[in-house]
């Protein structure tokens, strides 16, 4: 599906916390091109992963897009982390769309829109009325941020030398901070808290 497909696209919406972003377009159809704005209240970094090269980098630039196959993309196609599926078992690159529908779905229930909230939990409503959890944003934090290498666009390179967590966190565990979304991180890595610019939420 391409951004041609629909007439109107509601690329971002912030809900009356300003903490849930929604992505829909007119017709409840996930649009291939949506801007996805996140920030980081506290410490922590995004992790992406470059499907070509296979690497991963920590970032604080949370402006992503969703692609036709719902996968959240940094402006140069690397893809955000996260865990995957319903149960968050698995740790992956981050699909919003209808897969995997809960049990008892209506045959040709469609994706009307989606959430992100502060604890990074993506979840998708139905065109018959129900909702489904279908990931979580995690998260990545480093015990020498300065050690990190810049490669450009906003992303690090050298994740294991600056003493990475063992594992990718929840927002809102082990130090981190929660997730906001409608919002662009503006800080350089080492940064103890969120920056965000109040004009994104006018």
């Amino acid at each position: 599906m391409t951004a041609s497909s629909a007439s109107t696209v509601c690329e971002r919406a912030a809900c009356q916390n300003q903490r849930d972003a929604i992505g829909c377009d007119h017709a409840g159809r996930l649009v291939a091109g949506a801007a996805l704005d996140l920030a980081i209240m506290g410490n922590g970094y995004f992790v992406v992963r470059d499907p070509v090269t296979n690497e991963c980098h920590a970032t604080q630039a949370g402006h992503f897009s969703v692609d036709g196959n719902g996968c959240l993309l940094t402006g140069a196609g690397a893809r955000l982390q996260g865990c995957v599926g319903g149960s968050l078992s698995t740790v992956g690159d981050l699909q919003i769309n209808a897969a995997g529908l809960p049990p008892g779905s209506i045959p040709g229930t469609a994706m009307v829109c989606y959430t992100i909230d502060e604890w990074g939990k993506i979840t998708v409503q139905l065109s018959d009325g129900a909702w489904f959890l279908c990931g979580q944003v995690m998260l990545q934090d480093f015990q020498d941020p300065q050690a990190l290498i810049s490669e450009g666009n906003g992303l690090y390179s050298n994740l294991s030398a600056a003493g990475p967590l063992p594992a990718l966190a929840a927002p809102g565990s082990n130090g981190l901070g929660v997730i906001q979304s409608g919002a662009l991180e503006l800080a350089a890595p080492g940064k103890q808290a969120g920056q965000i610019d109040p004009g994104l939420f006018l």
